[in-house]
């Protein structure tokens, strides 16, 4: 019997279950579920299922192998479903050779053989907003990058940048797509990706550093320019450097494992929003953040992570324009009590994301 529910209503339903199910990793499985439901609900389904594709493994340093083939083969049987797709995991390493045989699609060629394999599957998916590479540490330089994904008609608006592109690579990569607003780097030094002041030209709106030792002291150098428009700053590292006025003056958005030092935190006199993975005694923001989160780590000490959390909701009696309050669901219900008591009292908004801290910027790949 056809569904007498308007068609908007019946995909809200479905991102309203999908929203759910993220929270008991069972998203993907539920969606495939909702698409045997009726035509009507098929679309929808697959516009999620596709969304972000394909997965990772476990370590998230290669792709799946059955992720890959499986998604390579939807592809072939049919290329309508790339419409779908807003980011894309780029497995520099990937045997193409072992995931199929045969043209990707009746009008497409899956040139593997030749290296062009990712080319292929990128011009199957027009709206790509985002893409991740991953892969051998070695990976592709600058020549390969050009060779295999220069003749691409896609321009993601978002790169980011694990392992399986050589430094000179992302360089490349980076002058070949100068609509990218947002670049996540791990491991690299920004310095010797793109120098000073290449960075402003760029028109970035937001960077994410990820070093691979927590312990590393961020060098800003490269950032310090009059005419940058750098807005959103995610800095996964336990330690400040200086930070000039003018740079932390300009941010809107931070996300952070610990809030810098009281004097380098004064210098954000434009921030809204503060994202932080801890929080000692005496965490004071500055009094512009509208929105803030306490998103800690899995695996922490429980004491400890109630710990943070009191002094979380001691820092909101001092944000006269705070709206919003966030946590994850890896955060024990004694912290989330502890912070929904605080915002009941102030009369804020409360949000649990269901994991990660980086997810109030995943939960709405749109912006890009």
């Amino acid at each position: 019997m056809p569904s007498t529910l308007p068609l908007e209503l019946q995909h809200e339903i479905i991102r309203l279950i999908y929203r759910i199910s993220q929270a008991h990793d069972i998203a993907y499985a539920t969606l495939a579920a909702c698409a045997l439901v009726c035509k009507s609900w098929t679309q929808v389904a697959q516009s999620l299922i596709f969304r972000r594709a394909p997965a990772l493994t476990t370590r998230g340093e290669r792709l799946n192998p059955r992720s890959l083939s499986l998604f390579v083969r939807a592809l072939r049987d049919d290329s309508r479903l790339g419409v779908y797709v807003r980011a894309l995991t780029i497995d520099v390493n990937a045997n193409f050779h072992a995931l199929l045989e045969g043209p990707l699609s009746s009008a497409e060629h899956l040139p593997y053989e030749d290296g062009k394999a990712w080319a292929a599957v990128l011009n199957l998916c027009p709206r790509v907003e985002k893409l991740k590479f991953v892969g051998r540490r070695s990976g592709w330089d600058s020549r390969e990058v050009r060779d295999r994904l220069g003749t691409v008609a896609v321009r993601p608006r978002a790169l980011e940048f694990v392992t399986g592109i050589s430094t000179a690579g992302v360089r490349t990569l980076l002058e070949m797509w100068s609509d990218v607003r947002w670049v996540t780097i791990h491991g690299l030094d920004i310095l010797k990706i793109v120098p000073q002041p290449h960075w402003a030209d760029m028109q970035l709106v937001g960077l994410e550093l990820r070093p691979s030792d927590h312990r590393t002291v961020p060098n800003f150098n490269a950032l310090e320019s009059e005419d940058s428009s750098l807005r959103e700053l995610v800095l996964l590292t336990q330690r400040w450097g200086e930070i000039s006025p003018v740079l932390a003056a300009r941010i809107t958005s931070l996300t952070t494992i610990v809030p810098p030092p009281a004097h380098i935190l004064e210098r954000f006199t434009g921030l809204e929003e503060l994202i932080i993975l801890a929080a000692e005694e005496g965490f004071s923001p500055p009094n512009t953040v509208h929105h803030l989160g306490y998103h800690p780590l899995s695996g922490m000490h429980a004491a400890r992570s109630n710990a943070h959390a009191t002094n979380v909701a001691a820092a909101m009696s001092a944000l006269p324009d705070l709206q919003l309050v966030t946590a994850t669901r890896t955060s024990s219900e004694a912290v989330l009590d502890v912070l929904q008591g605080a915002c009941r009292m102030r009369d804020v908004d409360f949000v649990v994301y269901p994991d990660g801290y980086s997810l109030p910027r995943e939960k709405n790949l749109d912006w890009i």
